[in-house]
């Protein structure tokens, strides 16, 4: 799973294993270019930042080595501090044309949160498109790949492209079922196989089983939210 090194435990892994660093940088690159490209609103100069951040901050060790998952906070959002704070200095170099204060100081709280939610919904993302793919994966292994596709097209398609899905009947000849609730029955146990693995993978990610549920609620809004 492409974010199981955020779980502590393979984040303090990552500090003396080149192959678990290599990893975590591969996870983050995308949320960190889309976190850029939201305060930057520049995808060549976010893209330059993103390798920057990357390249001095994770694989220099700094972002790894400082996290301390005692203090109660979340990988993810010391990250974002990490994030404001490299942001914030690179505003600061004297070889910089515009000073940090006409910079900073403009960016008004609503676009820090803006990009913030720009990186939570790239790991959201990331996690539910995982999900869904194990689960068209292992359905077509056994045999059932007829209910993926009755997922695919009266689910899935509408909610993607965010249309009202058709009335359920028009599915009854595509798909050879007998009755309405053929096709209601098909889609829902496909919808549970979805949650129940979206829920395994992103109970790797929290350090107590406890918080899995709302983790996973968290990352449907900020995909729901877009």
């Amino acid at each position: 799973m492409i974010f199981q090194t955020t779980n502590h435990t393979q984040l303090y892994i990552a500090r003396d294993d080149p192959a678990a660093m290599a990893a975590l940088v591969v996870a983050y690159q995308k949320p960190i270019l889309e976190f850029f490209r939201s305060i930057a609103r520049n995808d060549d100069k976010a893209a330059d930042l993103a390798q920057e951040f990357i390249k001095g901050k994770f694989l220099g060790g700094t972002v790894v080595q400082s996290f301390d998952h005692t203090q109660g906070t979340r990988f993810r959002d010391y990250l974002k501090e990490c994030l404001r704070n490299f942001f914030r200095d690179v505003c600061r170099r004297p070889d910089r044309s515009v000073p940090l204060g006409s910079v900073i100081s403009t960016i008004p709280d609503a676009d820090w949160q803006k990009a913030n939610d720009a990186l939570d919904r790239s790991i959201a993302v990331t996690v539910m498109q995982e999900s869904l793919d194990a689960v068209e994966h292992s359905l077509v292994e056994r045999g059932r790949h007829r209910a993926w596709q009755v997922f695919e097209a009266s689910y899935l398609r509408p909610l993607k492209y965010g249309c009202e899905c058709p009335d359920i009947g028009s599915f009854m000849e595509e798909f050879g079922a007998k009755n309405p609730q053929e096709i209601y029955d098909l889609r829902s146990s496909v919808i549970k196989d979805v949650r129940r693995e979206a829920k395994r993978r992103v109970g790797i990610l929290v350090d107590d089983a406890a918080d899995t549920e709302t983790e996973l609620n968290y990352y449907l809004s900020c995909i729901a939210a877009k």
